[in-house]
């Protein structure tokens, strides 16, 4: 079946972008849920930052994980960051993605990166206030409800490798899709070393 692919990037001057990646089993989905969640965000990011969310993306077999073709819909939005004071440029919080579906043993889950946060969402202590997590947690469950089922995490396929280590053509594994059920924004802070994933 095929797979969206829909983007929240995150868009600093003179900074490589960092993105967010959702996927949904719709075909032509409205960019308007993660639309929302980028304006729960901004009042937690610095003003140097845009999140900006297009209205098309990829569609990608979610078997092999070729790309099928493209989407479009709705209208492309930028909201930037209006947090205030000072923030650590690779400390944030995340949103945990979960499902009721499980594969090779395991429960599948995803993750969504916010990083950078200001640091008056953190404690003394280091981890995010509580007013926080229940605030994007209430966005991202709404986000959830706003997709209205289509809201997927993507297990990737895996390939067979050749004898130098290198993936080849042959599906190991082959990718699947799984509806998302809840979300979680737990008040433990990650650090990014990297802003291609956000």
């Amino acid at each position: 079946m095929t797979i969206a692919q829909l983007l929240m990037r995150w868009d600093q001057v003179n900074m490589p972008p960092g993105f967010t990646v959702i996927y949904s089993n719709n075909g032509s989905p409205s960019p308007a849920p993660l639309q929302s969640l980028a304006t729960a965000l901004a009042p937690y990011i610095p003003p140097s930052f845009t999140l900006v969310v297009p209205n098309s993306g990829r569609l990608i077999n979610e078997v092999d994980g070729k790309m099928t073709g493209v989407w479009s819909n709705g209208i492309q939005t930028s909201t930037v960051g209006t947090g205030t004071g000072t923030y650590a440029p690779a400390s944030g919080g995340q949103i945990k993605w979960d499902t009721n579906e499980f594969k090779h043993g395991h429960r599948v889950q995803g993750l969504s990166y916010m990083v950078p946060l200001m640091s008056a969402q953190f404690t003394t202590t280091g981890v995010l206030l509580s007013t926080f997590c229940n605030t994007m947690q209430a966005a991202a469950a709404q986000m959830i409800v706003n997709m209205a089922q289509s809201f997927v995490i993507w297990s990737r396929p895996v390939f067979v490798k050749d004898a130098d280590g290198k993936p080849t053509d042959v599906i190991d594994r082959q990718g699947s899709m799984h509806k998302v059920s809840t979300a979680t924004v737990p008040n433990k802070s990650v650090v990014l070393r990297g802003r291609r994933d956000a």
